[in-house]
C-alpha cells in the first residue's frame, strides 16, 4: 500500500513538473490555460514544431555528409594500404607461406629451411637417393654447396607385435616433388618480379592519386556546413519563430495587462 502510494506521488510529481515546464514555455500557467490565447498558442506551437523538424532534417543531412566523408576516407585508406602491402610483399618476399615440413627441412613459398638455415629456392636443384632403410634428400646450390638430409625409413619393433618407422620412401619422394614444383614456380616468379614490381608501383601511385570519392564527399560536407537548402530553410524558420515569440509575448501582455 505504501509502495503504491509512493508510486502515485512520483507520477503526479513528474506530471506536474512536465506541466509547469510546458506552461513556462508559453509564459506561465495563466497564459497556457487562457482560452483567449488559444489561437496564438497554436500558431506558436506550429512554428516551434516546424523549426524542430527542419533543424532535425538539416542535422540529418550534415550527419549523412560527415558519414559519407568518413566512409570515403576509410575506403581510400583500405585501397592504398592493400596496394602498399602488395608492393612490399613483392619487394621483400621473404620466405613466404609455409608449405610443408619433413623432419628438419621446411619448404616455404620462396625459400627452404635446412636445420634452421634458410636458402633461396631460385637456382636450387634437388634429388633423392632411396636405399632399403633410408632416403637421402640432397640440396645442391649454384655455388656448389651441397646439403644432405637422411631420413630413417627402416621398420622398428613397436611392441605388442607391431612395427613402426619414422618416414616412408613415398613421403620423401612426395616431398622432393613438392620442392621441385616450388623451385619451378620460384624461377617463374623471379623472372616476372621486375614487371610485377613496376605494375604494383603504378597501381599504388594510382590509388594514392585517386581521391575523387573523398573530394566529392568533402565538397558535399562543405556545402552542408556552408548552408544547404535544408540549413537555409531551418534558419529562415528560426527567424520566423523569433518574430512569432515576440508576437506571442505581446499578446500575453495585452491579455493580462502586462502582469502575466
Amino acid at each position: 500500500m505504501v509502495t503504491a502510494l509512493i508510486v502515485v506521488v512520483l507520477v503526479i510529481g513528474i506530471a506536474g513538473g512536465l506541466f509547469i515546464k510546458v506552461a513556462s514555455s508559453y509564459g506561465g500557467v495563466k497564459p497556457f490555460l487562457a482560452k483567449e490565447l488559444k489561437s496564438e498558442r497554436e500558431t506558436l506551437a506550429m512554428h516551434r514544431k516546424k523549426v524542430k523538424a527542419l533543424e532535425k532534417s538539416a542535422k540529418g543531412e550534415l550527419s549523412s555528409a560527415t558519414k559519407d566523408l568518413k566512409s570515403a576516407e576509410k575506403e581510400y585508406t583500405k585501397r592504398v594500404g592493400a596496394a602498399t602491402s602488395r608492393l612490399n610483399a613483392l619487394q621483400n618476399p621473404g620466405k613466404g607461406k609455409k608449405v610443408v615440413k619433413v623432419g628438419k627441412v621446411t619448404l616455404f613459398e620462396h625459400q627452404i629451411e635446412f636445420r634452421g638455415n634458410a636458402f633461396d629456392l631460385d637456382g636450387l636443384r634437388i634429388s633423392t637417393n632411396i636405399t632399403p632403410n633410408a632416403a637421402m634428400l640432397t640440396l645442391l646450390f649454384d655455388d656448389g654447396k651441397k646439403l644432405v638430409e637422411t631420413y630413417d625409413t627402416s621398420w622398428r619393433d613397436a611392441g605388442e607385435g607391431k612395427q613402426k618407422r619414422d618416414y616412408t620412401h613415398e613421403e620423401i619422394i612426395q616431398f622432393e616433388t613438392a620442392i621441385n614444383n616450388y623451385i619451378v614456380a620460384e624461377e617463374d616468379f623471379v623472372r616476372a618480379l621486375p614487371g610485377l614490381i613496376t605494375e604494383a608501383e603504378s597501381i599504388l601511385a594510382d590509388e594514392i592519386e585517386n581521391t575523387h570519392a573523398i573530394d566529392s564527399a568533402a565538397e558535399n560536407l562543405q556545402r552542408q556546413e556552408g548552408g544547404s537548402q535544408a540549413v537555409q530553410d531551418a534558419k529562415e524558420a528560426r527567424e520566423e519563430l523569433v518574430i512569432q515569440e515576440e508576437l506571442y509575448k505581446s499578446a500575453v501582455q495585452q491579455a493580462f495587462n502586462g502582469k502575466a
